[in-house]
């Protein structure tokens, strides 16, 4: 793990000789708390999503005896592999409602995505 985390940091510091400018995190762009705004609400979704679904093996590690334990991880990794279609669902209506721009979130015009996120 660790070759590959330096190779991120030396690419990095070899990026502004490479492109022949130099990048700075310090500005931000335009329109920056509207996009943090509507990405912050998927985000606190998908805490919420994924809560459940790591502190329930830990808790079953705990508690429960060895051989019960492995019966349960084979049948919540195969649960796990149905978990990801809400997840997977909520991102794409989330990049098709933000397609078209996040400021008129009220409209129900637009995209199927954007139709489908309102009520």
């Amino acid at each position: 793990m660790g070759p590959i985390a330096l190779s991120g940091f030396v690419g990095v510091a070899l990026l502004p000789a490479l492109e022949g400018h130099r990048y700075s995190l310090r500005s931000r762009p335009t329109g920056s708390r509207s996009i943090l705004r509507y990405t912050s609400v998927n985000y606190v979704a998908t805490l919420a999503l994924e809560a459940p679904r790591f502190a329930l093996p830990v808790i079953v590690l705990v508690y429960v005896a060895p051989s019960d334990n492995a019966n349960f991880y084979v049948a919540w990794a195969i649960v796990a592999v149905v978990l990801l279609v809400p997840a997977t669902l909520g991102q794409v209506l989330l990049v098709e409602a933000g397609r078209h721009g996040a400021t008129d979130a009220g409209s129900s015009a637009g995209s199927p995505g954007r139709r489908s996120l309102s009520w």
